[in-house]
């Protein structure tokens, strides 16, 4: 699975391999991430802990190749960035009703976080602070009382 090019017979030339992901909630604690291309299909069980790394690492490896001039060399190793947020949208899910906030960040990758109505007045108010504020509070955290995104 590490080897994501395949040759091509007839030209010889190198070309992406056709793979697809999509991961499972397994017993427990469990999620199955699994990797299909035209020849098998493989499971790799990891803890949700474990997935919550790769994702967030698979996340800022995507979003870093959009990076520009600011694009980390090949080899460089991630797993966690501030993310740039490009454009968002505010919503409210058709589903249950509870606000929605898209977020579009470079490579055009796209999350949808799911507030209650109570936090998102208290995100917007700490947003409107922060900006209040500017940059000369840049080390402060508005958060809710979690650590900052390093």
């Amino acid at each position: 699975m590490s080897d994501a090019t395949s040759q091509n017979p007839q030209n010889g030339a190198q070309e992406p391999l056709a793979l697809t992901f999509h991961a499972e909630v397994g017993e427990g604690d469990q999620v199955l991430l699994k990797a299909r291309s035209p020849h098998a299909e493989t499971a790799l069980p990891l803890t949700s802990a474990q997935a919550a790394h790769l994702g967030r690492a698979l996340l800022t490896a995507a979003v870093a190749t959009h990076a520009g001039a600011s694009r980390p060399v090949a080899g460089t190793p991630v797993d966690d960035c501030q993310f740039p947020v490009l454009r968002w949208i505010a919503a409210r899910s058709s589903r249950n009703g509870f606000p929605l906030v898209t977020v579009i960040l470079p490579g055009n990758v796209s999350l949808t976080l799911q507030l209650d109505d109570s936090s998102t007045v208290k995100c917007g108010e700490s947003l409107i602070r922060l900006a209040q504020r500017g940059a000369e509070d840049a080390n402060g955290t508005q958060d809710g009382g979690l650590p900052p995104i390093i």
